[in-house]
């Protein structure tokens, strides 16, 4: 049984929850659905400032989402992202885990060189990203030349697209 996180900007809980509801659909456990409570979120700059301490709920939160995304086979990244998207985009690269990114509608909005480390397989769209998580064949973009993911014209892991290197 496959399992997997998805993340992306507080924003865009909407198309988190509706990926994370059809992979369900087709048996995936998600280990942390962080869009149930997205919509009361608040963290105001109060917090952010130096030496500010975040209240335990938000402690409690930040550590159960990293633990969801260690215990997962799969992270999904919808693109662009931000705060802490990014950083459980670093936790997935730091762990054994795939990790399929969908740039997003501008991914110049936030680039970020991550998102083009040799382990991130890029994908087109949500659907695509839904698609490579079940196993079903995602057609590559015609032209590969320039993918981080592939060397002397082939794809290096069938898994992810990717070998891990770091």
């Amino acid at each position: 049984m496959t399992h997997a996180y998805v993340a992306a900007a507080l924003a865009d809980w909407p198309t988190a929850r509706h990926v994370m509801t059809v992979l369900r659909g087709h048996g995936v456990v998600i280990t942390h659905d962080w869009t149930v409570s997205a919509e009361s979120w608040h963290f105001g700059d109060e917090q952010f400032r130096a030496g500010a301490r975040l209240p335990d709920p938000n402690a409690q939160l930040a550590q159960s989402i990293l633990r969801a995304v260690y215990r997962s086979d799969v992270v999904i990244f919808i693109g662009p992202g931000r705060r802490g998207a990014h950083v459980e985009l670093g936790a997935a690269l730091a762990s054994p885990c795939r990790v399929i990114l969908v740039p997003g509608n501008s991914p110049e909005e936030y680039p970020c060189p991550f998102h083009y480390h040799p382990a991130v397989r890029r994908v087109e769209t949500i659907e695509h990203a839904i698609r490579a998580v079940l196993g079903v064949t995602v057609e590559p973009p015609e032209d590969t030349s320039d993918s981080p993911c592939v060397t002397g014209g082939q794809n290096t892991d069938t898994q992810s697209g990717c070998r891990r290197t770091v």
